[in-house]
């Protein structure tokens, strides 16, 4: 555990820390030894009131695929400037088959002026 608690990097709010990448473009089962960080999650539990990972677009990555087993849910997040393609169309059935740990989803770039209230 002390090995983990030396990858934590404090940030300038108070009780918010993170855990960044080193970089590369790998997912997590190429990169990850045997006993790694995700399955010590829990244990970060006792210190963390909520763990956020962020993981790849599911569109060509399957990152976010192999995250999701050490997580309790997932949101996703798309874009307003684009529309849906087929690879989004799978992602949205990938989601729909996780029904139980899907959260919700969060639609970035948003307009204002095309709020109707």
């Amino acid at each position: 555990m002390a090995e983990i608690k030396s990858l934590i990097t404090p940030t300038f709010v108070s009780g918010i820390d993170i855990i960044g990448c080193q970089g590369g473009d790998y997912t997590p089962s190429e990169i990850l030894p045997r006993n790694h960080l995700l399955k010590y999650l829990n244990q970060l539990l006792n210190d963390y009131d909520f763990i956020f990972m962020e993981g790849a677009p599911l569109n060509g990555f399957t990152d976010t695929k192999e995250l999701l087993q050490f997580a309790d849910g997932m949101i996703a997040v798309f874009s307003a400037e684009k529309s849906f393609s087929a690879a989004d169309k799978e992602s949205i059935k990938f989601l729909s088959e996780n029904r139980d740990k899907f959260l919700g989803v969060i639609l970035n770039k948003v307009e204002g002026e095309n709020l109707d209230f």
